[in-house]
């Protein structure tokens, strides 16, 4: 604003989600004018945002600065998979499978699944499988020439 000799007492930073208006859907937060960066929180993963700041002195508030706009990044998944199952098909062979989370209980999208797989106990590292997620389905993965009378541990994870 124009500052009459007044000095500047704060800086309001206002945000909103970028479909919603500034009238009714937005949110303020003042801060010192001697903090020249502000951390706005909760955000929402795969959202898109319009930023803007004011500055505040005596007399009143600025007209807001030029809108910025921001899309944050996809979180990984927030869920882990369900009804995982493993059914022994011979001495060497198992299949595993599994349900998606349900959607709404996860943050990010998922591009597929990673099976892990090891001998208990063993200093080897895990080896993994990969299958892609295509529908809300069960999901399965059959691993063959496994050592006959062993014990595995077994993973699944989402990823994006």
């Amino acid at each position: 604003p124009y500052s009459g000799n007044s000095e500047l007492v704060k800086y309001i930073i206002q945000w909103k989600k970028q479909k919603d208006n500034w009238e009714s859907n937005s949110f303020k937060h003042e801060f010192s004018v001697t903090s020249h960066q502000f951390a706005v929180d909760s955000l929402q993963p795969r959202q898109t945002y319009n930023i803007r700041v004011y500055a505040a002195n005596a007399i009143g508030e600025s007209k807001p600065g030029a809108t910025i706009t921001v899309t944050m990044e996809e979180e990984v998944p927030a869920t882990v998979p369900k009804s995982v199952r493993c059914n022994a098909l011979s001495s060497k062979s198992i299949r595993i499978q599994w349900k998606a989370p349900k959607h709404m209980e996860n943050i990010g999208s998922i591009s597929g699944y990673y099976i892990a797989h090891k001998i208990n106990h063993s200093d080897k590292q895990y080896t993994f499988n990969t299958v892609d997620s295509n529908s809300d389905k069960p999901f399965e993965l059959t691993l063959n020439n496994l050592k006959k009378s062993t014990s595995y541990s077994f993973t699944v994870q989402a990823f994006n």
